[in-house]
């Protein structure tokens, strides 16, 4: 009986890898932008306002990322930007809680 994997051809590899950075990926950016667009906008308006402009541009920033995925032109650049910008959010997060405490 042959391995399931074995017979996987490497472009759907990379299909298959660009789902999986789509999913998750797209998901932990989301949810990233959110926290950030949430606080961000707390500084200037209600909260319950800015948490509720972080989510629904959370759906547009999903959608965005998810065409970005297949759109770019290696995977292992598109894994590389995805973890950059991870940071990067990590970081304007970190920021923004020190400004508001």
């Amino acid at each position: 009986m042959k391995n399931l994997f074995s017979t996987i051809s490497p472009q759907h590899w990379q299909i298959l890898s660009r789902i999986a950075i789509a999913l998750f990926g797209g998901y932990l950016i989301t949810t990233l932008s959110t926290i950030a667009i949430g606080l961000l906008l707390g500084l200037f308006t209600d909260t319950s306002y800015a948490i509720h402009i972080g989510l629904l541009l959370s759906f547009t920033i999903y959608a965005a990322y998810a065409m970005y995925c297949f759109s770019s032109q290696s995977v292992r650049g598109l894994l590389f930007s995805s973890i950059m910008s991870s940071i990067a959010l990590v970081i304007l997060i970190a920021i923004l809680e020190q400004v508001i405490s």
